[in-house]
């Protein structure tokens, strides 16, 4: 008995490993990056409340649109194809919000393969990967992990740049 319990076992085993194999194949994606968000929470009256420091996004014609909180995202903004956030900026949100989340939108993403949703990455990912760029990422359920990222340099297409007043677009923050 201990013979076939251990035949089983094992064929079980080699089973679930194999279905484990095959599940992280089909969750690598290649894809343009599409979206660029910093999110952040903060508690306000005893509930939470979420707000967006950053906001940039490639529009169908490739032009870029950056929106951000001048007063939290001013340094990681160099231009709309260079969004990173140093070590600083970093410590800066933690200390100030409740939670910060990085988030990218690369294209083939999304459920069904097409179009893409908007998921968090750690920021050595976000830094990576900028509008336009083909990144490489696992899509882990509600996260992304950036794995390569091919840069795209011959962007030439038009942007807008705006700013905005954080305490004015979300008055719960104190």
């Amino acid at each position: 008995m201990p013979a076939r319990r251990s035949f089983l076992l094992a064929a079980g085993l080699t089973a679930i490993g194999g279905l484990g194999w095959l599940g992280v194949e089909h969750v690598s994606v290649t894809g343009e990056v599409k979206r660029k968000y910093i999110d952040v929470s903060w508690e306000s009256q005893g509930r939470q409340r979420y707000g967006r420091v950053l906001w940039s996004a490639l529009a169908p014609d490739e032009a870029i649109n950056v929106s951000y909180a001048s007063s939290y995202a001013a340094d990681a903004v160099q231009s709309p194809r260079a969004i990173t956030v140093d070590e600083e900026l970093d410590s800066r949100l933690h200390a100030e919000f409740s939670s910060v989340t990085y988030r990218l939108g690369v294209a083939g993403t999304a459920l069904g393969g097409s179009g893409y949703s908007l998921k968090g990455v750690d920021r050595e990912g976000f830094n990576g990967a900028q509008l336009g760029d083909t990144a490489t990422v696992a899509n882990l359920g509600d996260r992304l992990a950036v794995y390569d990222v091919e840069t795209r340099p011959d962007w030439s297409n038009s942007s807008s740049v705006s700013t905005f007043d954080f305490a004015e677009k979300y008055p719960s923050f104190q």
